[in-house]
């Protein structure tokens, strides 16, 4: 068996497993999977993202230096891929609030994603993201991301940073914050892991050769959990995802793998249906899809979770024989994909 194949027998695999797992959230009364559209509202997937890291006031010369260690690895994923990149470094000195507002505010069709990296606080109503100069509130951060016309991703390493996702939480928006709240002040060590996973085999929980923001939030939320019981530390942040735009986030400990471990409230979807979808790193042996044979993989995807969202109310019979045809179609688009 080929390389590529094993690949292949990895992402039939892991789908297999998550249409195996615990059932969540609202069921369907109908007994066959509903069609799907390729692409989630507000999603471009023509266009790659452009990517904006900003690294804050470092405080010390010792935390400068790992900040700038984090970025590079961001630098580096966006260059690979030759997206669209722009680094706004302490370097700009006083002037580094102006082009932050000023970047957000220039046109793009390309989704934007958003890396802020370094010191944050917290007091009242309002946090704030350490700039040299004049630092960013989370209110005026919120104006500056106001245009849903494009879809956005907000990965905040930074203290304090959860006083920050309630204000960005929106229609389009995902939120990554290292801590659950503007309480948790102390030095985070969220963004290092961030930044490991964009290369690191074991992010990749579901064995398809790719790292989602999902699977990037839950590897490094685990290993800063680490980090603080190897140290016999009592862990001062605790790392929450945003993207049913309730506002609330979720924390690594409620999902099993890169799978929900519970129940959704509400109407709202779970925090991480949207995250999973959203490709952030490749690694190597990834086979490649064309953008069409992409759209078509999400669809299938989807066939499978809403396939397990009806999984009690099937015969075994039948929800078995629908799982077989969806994973037949992918095993086929991954063939198709590898004789190109």
């Amino acid at each position: 068996m080929s390389a590529r194949s094993w690949v292949l027998c990895s992402i039939i695999v892991g789908l297999l497993c998550a249409a195996s797992g615990s059932v969540y959230g609202q069921t369907d009364e109908s007994s066959e999977i509903p069609s799907l559209s390729a692409n989630p509202p507000n999603s471009r997937t023509a266009l790659p993202p452009r990517v904006i890291v900003v690294t804050g006031a470092g405080g010390t010369e010792e935390y400068a230096k790992q900040h700038d260690e984090w970025a590079d690895s961001w630098y580096q994923l966006a260059e690979k891929n030759a997206w669209p990149l722009v680094k706004l470094t302490r370097s700009l000195g006083d002037k580094q609030k102006a082009r932050l507002e000023e970047t957000l505010a220039e046109s793009s069709e390309h989704p934007t994603w958003l890396v802020l990296i370094g010191h944050g606080t917290a007091a009242g109503s309002d946090a704030k993201f350490n700039l040299v100069g004049e630092d960013v509130s989370s209110s005026e951060l919120s104006r500056w991301l106001r245009d849903e016309r494009e879809s956005k991703v907000v990965v905040a390493c930074f203290s304090a940073s959860g006083a920050f996702l309630p204000a960005l939480s929106r229609s389009g928006c995902i939120v990554v914050s290292a801590t659950q709240s503007g309480s948790e002040r102390n030095y985070s060590r969220f963004g290092k892991f961030v930044a490991q996973s964009l290369g690191d085999e074991a992010a990749d929980l579901d064995h398809d050769r790719e790292v989602s923001l999902l699977e990037a939030f839950l590897f490094a939320a685990n290993k800063t959990g680490q980090f603080y019981a190897d140290s016999s530390r009592l862990a001062s942040e605790h790392a929450i995802i945003d993207d049913n735009q309730d506002g609330k986030g979720t924390g690594s400990e409620f999902f099993i793998g890169a799978r929900p471990a519970g129940v959704a409230k509400g109407k709202n979807a779970i925090d991480g249906s949207t995250a999973g979808k959203l490709k952030l790193a490749a690694l190597p042996g990834a086979i490649e899809l064309s953008e069409a044979q992409q759209a078509r993989r999400r669809e299938l995807e989807r066939r499978v979770e809403l396939l397990r969202q009806l999984k009690r109310d099937l015969p075994l019979k039948d929800y078995y024989n629908q799982l077989e045809t969806v994973m037949l179609d992918i095993a086929a688009l991954y063939a198709e994909a590898e004789k190109q």
